[in-house]
């Protein structure tokens, strides 16, 4: 079982009771994170067991997969996340998902498992941050953030998992994978990958959650963050 103290949960959606996922989404207010230390940049939004280490210092791979592995059927799915706009995604059409809408701030936290199988589980999150709290940014938070989940994961005594860098349509970030566990209703998990993506406006946090580094969905999670964008309402 991961070290870290168990964060507050919080309803996601029906059938899925509590948010435990890698996704403790952090906005840029200048309050203390769930495990008490002060953090000039940021406020917590929400909680979760892996996200809770996965983004436990939000704002301050080294194994590859197989290169054969065969693209899933895919299909545009949007998300909306409040009054600002819409988080744009190309998902495997056999995925099935579950999202809540978030309030504040304004934001989409999303569920994806597979139809008949449940060897895989990943979950997403992306908050939209104002202009005025992200203007004092360090310009490599997202780095940072990732290297402090993964540390947080792995403990001290063992070697930092490599980081890989990753880009979509709108933004830019950076993921490890490691050996790790978290539990939910549909199994137990001992992989996982965990990364951030920085779009600008949005923070977008993601975790995949398997019990292989070689399983196919693994690959196809990865597409799924690179096609990832937000799509602003027109004023």
């Amino acid at each position: 079982m991961p070290r870290g103290q168990r964060a507050v949960q919080q309803p996601i959606v029906a059938g899925e009771p509590r948010l435990r996922v890698p996704h403790q989404v952090f906005i840029l207010s200048g309050c203390r994170n769930s495990r008490g230390h002060l953090n000039s940049n940021v406020g917590l939004l929400m909680n979760s067991s892996v996200t809770a280490r996965l983004l436990t210092a939000l704002l301050f791979v080294s194994h590859a997969f197989p290169p054969a592995v065969a693209q899933s059927v895919t299909a545009s799915r949007s998300y909306r996340m409040g009054t600002v706009g819409n988080l744009e995604m190309t998902v495997p059409s056999s995925w099935r998902d579950n999202s809540k809408t978030l309030d504040k701030p304004q934001g989409v936290t999303l569920a994806y498992r597979l139809p008949s199988r449940t060897d895989f589980y990943m979950k997403v999150t992306a908050v939209w941050i104002p202009p005025e709290k992200r203007s004092s940014v360090e310009p490599a938070w997202v780095r940072h953030a990732v290297e402090r989940s993964a540390r947080d994961i792995v403990g001290s005594s063992k070697p930092l998992p490599a980081l890989t860098q990753i880009s979509s349509t709108g933004g830019n970030g950076y993921y490890f994978q490691t050996a790790g566990y978290d539990r939910f209703p549909i199994g137990e998990f001992h992989y996982i990958i965990g990364g951030v993506l920085d779009l600008g406006g949005v923070t977008f946090v993601f975790t995949t959650y398997s019990n292989t580094k070689d399983l196919p969905e693994l690959a196809d999670a990865l597409r799924v963050v690179e096609s990832a964008r937000f799509v602003a309402t027109k004023t």
